[in-house]
């Protein structure tokens, strides 16, 4: 079980770097149906911005082993569920 502390420190560290994560994504060669897979998605932000990158036809998935981190990316993720997905593995 992740310290919940980690969760705020991630969440905190990601908006300082939301910024530049953003920047990189849109150089990525997105299409209509495109697929990502962030590993270690924990928090789940960087598979939120890459899904809202994404036509309504594309899909991320987001893959941690951290009941706790899915949870909170489940929570975050707004109306993005038909274009997010999260996995414990």
């Amino acid at each position: 079980m992740p310290d919940l502390d980690y969760l705020s420190l991630a969440s905190a560290m990601h908006r300082l770097t939301e910024p530049a994560v953003r920047s990189a994504i849109s150089l990525l060669p997105v299409v209509p149906g495109s697929r990502g897979l962030d590993l270690a998605c924990g928090n789940g932000d960087h598979s939120i911005w890459l899904a809202q990158s994404l036509s309504s036809t594309g899909k991320v998935v987001g893959l941690d082993i951290s009941l706790d981190c899915l949870h909170q990316a489940m929570q975050s993720s707004g109306g993005l569920k038909e274009r997010l997905a999260f996995i414990l593995g």
